[in-house]
């Protein structure tokens, strides 16, 4: 079977190389994004992507971009509590309010 190209206007142009039309190709990756959505979420936090993610974002920040601190405070916790210390600090480092002291971040727990 040969398909025609949406940008042939009026003449058809071949394509011997695809055997299915397009809003097929739609579907099935509609059924792939639907078989992602069913998989489980990870229970466990994958020390090494952590870290990568914490190292990821200080590299962020030194480009400029600015990360919430209630953001990064929750995500600092959760790599503490998961055994990855390094990626814990990196991301304390990022925040702009101080954690402590008269000018301390107030966050509701």
């Amino acid at each position: 079977m040969s398909l025609t190209s949406p940008r042939s206007a009026g003449t058809r142009e071949s394509h011997p190389d695809r055997t299915a039309p397009s809003n097929w190709n739609r579907s099935a990756a509609l059924d792939r994004l639907a078989r992602i959505y069913d998989e489980p979420l990870p229970t466990a936090i994958d020390p090494v992507l952590a870290l990568a993610l914490a190292r990821h974002a200080q590299a962020r920040a030194a480009d400029g971009y600015v990360f919430e601190d209630a953001a990064l405070t929750a995500a600092a916790d959760a790599l503490g509590r998961a055994g990855v210390p390094a990626g814990s600090r990196i991301l304390r480092g990022l925040m702009s309010a101080p954690g402590s002291g008269v000018c301390a971040a107030v966050t509701p727990q």
